[in-house]
């Protein structure tokens, strides 16, 4: 199995935003979240909140597998330093197979050679097999807190990335 990251152009966005439908539509499905009053939801995205995003400067990566769109991630610098993880999604029939990690892994990487001191994600509370998997992956539990635009508490990890070398 071949992996490969790339930074999405404007022109693909709408081939990715099925995929972050169907990766988020389990998580939907699973805490029970109506669109109505969980839009931040990557279940929910609509073309104009990435097309926002993309022009805001988010950096927007596709995962592909064999050539093949399985994934999608975001990745912000909200302030000197500090990097914003969001919308990590691969598609159900290919997870499992370590595209996850690699995408972390191609995140952290990414933020270290661009400066970056840390690196947060935030995930559903509720959700403790995915705290646990941030968790081995190098995140810790910050704190939790609620969002007006969600209706489960979200947890917020945090990974320090000073003195980490990256190829």
């Amino acid at each position: 199995m071949t992996v490969k990251i790339v930074q999405l152009t404007q022109s693909q966005l709408l081939g990715y935003l099925s995929i972050i439908r169907q990766s988020f539509h389990t998580v939907a499905e699973t805490y029970g979240l109506p669109e109505e009053n969980c839009v931040a939801s990557g279940s929910f995205i609509k073309m104009d909140q990435l097309m926002g995003d993309f022009r805001r400067g988010v950096k927007l990566f596709g995962c592909l597998c064999d050539g093949v769109s399985a994934g999608y991630m975001q990745l912000e610098m909200t302030e000197p330093g500090k990097f914003t993880l969001d919308k990590v999604a691969v598609l159900p029939e290919y997870r499992g197979q370590g595209l996850g990690v690699q995408m972390v892994n191609y995140a952290t990487a990414y933020a270290v050679k661009h400066g970056g001191l840390t690196l947060t994600v935030s995930v559903f509370a509720a959700d403790e097999s995915l705290i646990a998997w941030y968790t081995r992956h190098g995140f810790i539990l910050r704190d939790t807190v609620t969002k007006p635009c969600l209706p489960l508490e979200v947890a917020r990890m945090e990974r320090d990335l000073r003195g980490l070398e990256v190829e």
